[in-house]
């Protein structure tokens, strides 16, 4: 299923939301374009986007969710998907609902 949603194949996910995650390197403002840090996004990249991929499609299955419950689901540490989930937030993707479920924050896809 991963493989059909990277290749676009899934109608659920908009070409504005593929557009944001291919040019989104969160840090560049952090790393000023540092050539070794843009050659390590850039190495990394395909891999941030499947777990971005992944995190979407979860939020379309689920709805509304925490990275604890997202952690849960996948049986991964939570700190695997928690900065996925920070991207998406800040990409405009996800959004906080204003609710908590245990000490955390429920998130759902921006509407």
């Amino acid at each position: 299923m991963l493989a059909e949603i990277i290749d676009g194949k899934m109608g659920w996910v908009s070409q504005p939301i593929t557009e944001k995650m291919a040019s989104a390197d969160i840090c560049d403002r952090k790393h000023g374009g540092d050539a070794a840090s843009v050659a390590a996004y850039q190495k990394v990249s395909h891999v941030i986007r499947e777990r971005q991929l992944e995190v979407i499609a979860l939020f379309k299955e689920y709805g509304e969710l925490t990275t604890a419950e997202i952690a849960a689901i996948t049986g991964e540490d939570r700190n695997v998907y928690d900065p996925r989930v920070c991207e998406l937030k800040a990409m405009g993707i996800l959004e906080r609902t204003g609710q908590m479920r245990k000490g955390c924050n429920v998130l759902r896809l921006a509407s």
